[in-house]
């Protein structure tokens, strides 16, 4: 019997690995509360709070050596989730870290995007649509690019906040936002709306955003399942799948 935990055959360390991510709080890879951040979990762990406070720094026993360190992300790579909670997109490709997002096998991107301004409008017509500030479509895109060049992006979560200062707008425009999605990977994505200073969504901003949530998955995916609509009050969610899945 080896004594020595680098001679045990590569399917027991690989165990071994597997439950001390399993046990590893997630880790805080870059960010802060205001600016959006980046952390990641071993696929167990993946239902946790993602709040800054329960984060971890990367763990000591991953700096044990070379091998251990080298052999641990691999693992990490095939069953960890990484998830991108972005308010304000960081530097994201100056990122350093043993954990690279390059090479894990899911991405779980999140951002929130401010509605506040109508639709642009062809006809001179004053638009009845809200539509996103320049400057969060420019942020996007830029979250998209990135996510689309590292082949994991997996699950992508959009959370539309809408300013209740335009009471003639009835409808949602999210035209800008898809023209963002170029070879993505996805196979799921979720757009939560939200209104400020008022209890529930109109319904008429449901019914648009539901169509318009489903434009941005065939432009994302191509073939997608039936649209799933989760409604708790004070958020609509909506959920498009994709039937691939992983290898």
């Amino acid at each position: 019997m080896p004594t020595n935990f680098l001679l045990l055959p590569r399917e027991l360390r690989d165990r071994v690995y597997h439950a001390l991510w399993a046990h590893t709080p997630g880790i805080n890879v870059h960010g802060d509360k205001l600016k959006g951040h980046i952390a990641a979990w071993q696929d167990s762990c993946a239902q946790r709070n993602n709040a800054l406070s329960d984060l971890a720094p990367t763990p000591l026993w991953l700096l044990t050596c070379k091998q251990i360190l080298k052999e641990a992300v691999q693992e990490f790579a095939f069953g960890g989730i990484w998830n991108f909670d972005v308010d304000a997109i960081p530097p994201l490709q100056g990122i350093q870290s043993p954990l690279s997002p390059a090479e894990a096998r899911r991405l779980l991107c999140n951002f929130e995007v401010c509605f506040g301004q109508r639709a642009p409008s062809m006809s001179g017509v004053p638009s009845t649509n809200y539509a996103p500030f320049p400057e969060e479509i420019a942020h996007f895109s830029q979250l998209l690019q990135y996510v689309g060049k590292s082949g994991s992006a997996q699950e992508l979560t959009i959370r539309l906040v809408i300013c209740p200062d335009l009471d003639d707008v009835q409808g949602m425009d999210l035209s800008e936002l898809g023209a963002a999605f170029t070879n993505t990977h996805l196979t799921k994505i979720s757009v939560t709306i939200h209104q400020c200073c008022s209890r529930k969504v109109r319904e008429s901003l449901r019914e648009s955003c539901a169509g318009e949530v489903k434009k941005l998955g065939a432009l994302a995916m191509g073939t997608v399942t039936a649209l799933v609509l989760e409604d708790n009050g004070d958020d609509i969610k909506f959920t498009i799948n994709h039937h691939r899945s992983l290898k």
